[in-house]
Order: C-alpha cells, then sequence, then structure tokens
C-alpha cells in the first residue's frame, strides 16, 4: 500500500487505521462506517491543532524464517532411526 501513489499522506493513514480496525475488531459494514467516521474526526482535529502529518513510511518486511526442517520432519526421522533399530 505504501507504493500507491497517495493524493494526500492523511489518505494512506487513514486507510491504514480502518483496515486494522476493521480486521482486528471483525467489524460488519455499518460498524466500519462508524469507525471511519471517528478516525476521520481523530484526523480532523489533528490538522486542525496544527500537528503535522507523518510521511508514508515503507513497512518492514517480514524476517525471513530458516529453512530446515520442521518439527514434524525431525519427529518422523527420530521415529524412521527407531523403527529402523527395532525399537518402534
Amino acid at each position: 500500500s505504501e507504493q500507491y501513489p497517495w493524493p494526500k499522506p492523511v489518505y494512506y493513514h487513514i486507510c491504514l487505521e480502518l483496515r486494522r480496525r476493521g480486521t482486528d475488531g471483525q467489524l460488519s459494514h455499518k460498524e466500519l462506517e462508524r469507525e471511519a467516521g471517528d478516525i476521520l474526526d481523530r484526523w480532523e482535529k489533528r490538522v486542525l491543532a496544527g500537528k503535522p502529518i507523518p510521511p508514508i513510511r515503507r513497512a518492514l518486511a517480514a524476517p525471513v524464517a530458516p529453512k530446515g526442517p520442521t518439527p514434524a520432519e525431525l519427529l518422523k526421522t527420530k521415529y524412521q532411526r527407531m523403527k529402523a533399530d527395532g525399537r518402534a
């Protein structure tokens, strides 16, 4: 979403906040409309108070998980070793 050419940075922040609230609270359409009104009111107060609108910042990439055997694969290998030794 940070690559989208937002006309104003505030639109980016409003959309992110609304999306976060909607997914976290599993809100219905009517609840989302109410939340959108609350978010717009909050940003309006912030702008009228003279506070700056933060720039659009690139989101951090998710850390790369190390590739290797999964816990299930480790258990399966252990089981196969024990089975081959006649202990399973």
